[in-house]
């Protein structure tokens, strides 16, 4: 019995000094990347005293910043905050740790075991086991003017770059549109003044020994604004056939600078001519022939080009207008018929409505040509009788040319006598003893109160006491109003005055009157059935008038009339002279020829002027 006891008592000391035993649950980690806590268990057992017979447990560990051990000893000791770590156990047996990242260590590899020791002093240690701790991710935002995507923005415009992270870590900000580091949210600011085109931003975090590199990249489109400019190699008009060389330039509109390979089209007013590219001086060139009357500005249109990010400001415009049409030539004198003066007055006028009249010319018998302006008179004295060719040409801004040639006769006679009475200064009586065929016959008259100063009368036979009284009425004389400001009306009745060539009418109008009512031409107008315009022609101005000559067929009513400048009108065309016989309707007129002169004429004028008077009396409306 004694040997059996010592037996037991032996197996149970042999018992008693057993190693300690692990089992599950060797290892747990709360965050198996870099975080803020790492935790460690593991459950130990006594074969003999059970889990309450371990005494305390060693955690030893092994990572990048070195090797640290902790020994527990049974109750939950240490201040997670202030030492980095809290351990404990339970009843079971489960031991524990809770390890702080900052006392672990940097993320990496790291190996650790356990050492249970019991409460004879008996120990065992575990297998050393491995384990990685990863990176943690870092997630990078960019914004640009507050929005998470591309932008597009034009030259000069501001923009705000931000990157923010996951992580309150330094961030980067790279790229060919701004660099820059610092806290997040990094921000930078700028103005887009750089060259139309693709700009990129970059956020980054290059990454360290705890957290993952990560980067985003974000575009900007800066656009800018061109300008074009159109140029032609000629004037602003051009002549039918001209070829025109036409050049659309681009430029930036910010910094001026030339840009090439830019679409253009040239159109000519709404016609496209053609399209194509600026070279590399910012400039598309083309040639083409004026062929049609219908050319306008010609215009460089330029579009937005998003290959080039330019978009379109300003299209150039060059004027450039045809001009196929001759200037218009008007010659009111001399005309196409026989004068009976040495001098004979050229008096024209000329106008384009294009590119406008730049010189005229006149060439009198093939003479010299003789440079002269647009509008006016030239006197030609000493003209001797006979044929005589006058041509008058004008050329306009392109060299279009009119050209006009008048051919006149000279017969240049001996005068008779002329005796001219006033018996008011309304009123003028002219007698002439004879007037011979192919003879001007010249006639000065001296009157204050109507404006005919001298007339001119070429007749086609032989007359005899020939009289005319020309006379001022205060009203219109016939039922039509004649166009124009009126200045006069004039009544003329003649006897004996037939077969007539032609008559020339020089009349006075005061100068102040044509100022006065805004006056372009004065006109010379004659009753027939109605007021016809007589070829008027300007003279002279002199001591306070403005001296005219018209050429009529014959005697009637006549109107001295002025054109305001609203009102002007084309000339009429020149009438052929009319033969007066017999004597158109409406002219005042007496038929029967004296046979010979009277003495009485010569007494007793006024007896003459108050017969005329009375006789016609009843035959005042009465008209050619």
């Amino acid at each position: 019995m004694k040997r059996l006891l010592i037996v037991f008592t032996l197996l149970l000391s042999s018992v008693a000094y057993a190693n300690p035993v692990y089992f599950d649950n060797a290892v747990r980690y709360t965050s198996p990347v870099y975080g803020l806590v790492h935790g460690f268990q593991i459950r130990w057992d006594d074969t003999i005293g059970g889990a309450g017979a371990i005494a305390n447990v060693t955690f030893n560990i092994t990572g990048p910043s070195g090797y640290f051990n902790i020994t527990l000893d049974g109750t939950i000791g240490g201040d997670l905050s202030t030492l980095g770590y809290a351990y404990g156990n339970d009843t079971n047996g489960v031991w524990w740790i809770n390890i702080t990242q900052d006392l672990l260590g940097p993320a990496g590899n790291y190996s650790y075991y356990w050492i249970g020791v019991n409460t004879t002093g008996a120990s065992n240690t575990t297998t050393t086991f491995s384990y990685g701790i990863s990176k943690a991710a870092v997630e990078t935002q960019v914004y640009i003017n507050g929005t998470a995507s591309d932008f597009t923005t034009n030259v000069g415009e501001p923009y705000n770059v931000t990157v923010t992270l996951n992580v309150s870590l330094t961030a980067y900000l790279g790229g060919n549109l701004s660099t820059g580091s610092g806290s997040t949210p990094l921000e930078v600011i700028g103005n887009a003044n750089m060259t139309p085109g693709v700009y990129n931003v970059t956020g980054y975090f290059p990454g360290n020994e705890n957290y993952t590199e990560s980067s985003l990249t974000r575009y900007m489109y800066v656009f800018g604004w061109v300008n074009s400019t159109a140029r032609t190699n000629t004037s602003t008009y051009v002549s039918a056939g001209t070829y025109v060389n036409v050049e659309c330039g681009v430029f930036n509109a910010n910094t001026s600078q030339p840009v090439s390979g830019y679409y253009v089209e040239i159109y000519n007013g709404t016609t496209n001519l053609t399209a194509g590219t600026t070279n590399s001086s910012g400039w598309f060139s083309y040639t083409f022939q004026v062929l049609s009357d219908s050319m306008q500005n010609i215009t460089c249109a330029v579009y937005t080009d998003a290959s080039k990010y330019f978009n379109a400001s300003v299209n150039g415009t060059a004027p450039l207008i045809s001009d196929f049409a001759t200037p218009i030539l008007t010659i009111y004198s001399p005309q196409a018929k026989t004068y009976f003066s040495s001098s004979v007055t050229l008096n024209y006028t000329s106008s384009d409505s294009g590119s406008g009249v730049s010189e005229c010319y006149y060439s009198l018998d093939s003479g010299s040509s003789v440079s002269t302006q647009s509008k006016g008179t030239v006197t030609f004295s000493g003209l001797s009788n006979g044929k005589h060719e006058l041509k008058v040409w004008c050329k306009d801004g392109v060299g279009n040319t009119v050209t006009k040639t008048v051919t006149f006769y000279v017969s240049v006679g001996t005068p008779s006598v002329t005796r001219v009475t006033n018996p008011s200064p309304e009123r003028s009586m002219i007698f002439i003893p004879v007037l011979y065929p192919g003879v001007e016959k010249i006639v000065k008259i001296d009157a204050s109160g109507h404006p005919v100063r001298e007339i001119s009368i070429e007749v086609g036979k032989k007359l005899r006491s020939v009289s005319i009284d020309v006379k001022r009425v205060q009203s219109v004389p016939v039922e039509k109003t004649p166009a124009g400001k009126v200045y006069a009306f004039l009544e003329m009745k003649h006897k004996n005055l037939k077969d007539v060539k032609n008559i020339e009418i020089t009349f006075a109008v005061p100068s102040s009157w044509i100022t006065e009512n805004n006056i372009d031409r004065v006109v010379l107008l004659r009753y027939e059935t109605e007021w016809v315009e007589l070829p008027t022609s300007y003279i002279t101005e002199h001591d306070g008038y403005v001296y005219y000559s018209a050429s009529s067929p014959g005697l009637s009513y006549f109107a001295v009339s002025g054109i305001p400048k609203e009102e002007e009108k084309p000339p009429v065309k020149e009438e052929e002279p009319k033969v007066e016989e017999p004597q158109p309707t409406g002219e005042p007129e007496t038929e029967e020829e004296p046979q010979g002169l009277n003495p009485l004429i010569y007494i007793i004028p006024v007896i003459a002027v108050i017969a005329a008077i009375l006789v016609l009396g009843g035959k005042i409306g009465r008209t050619k």
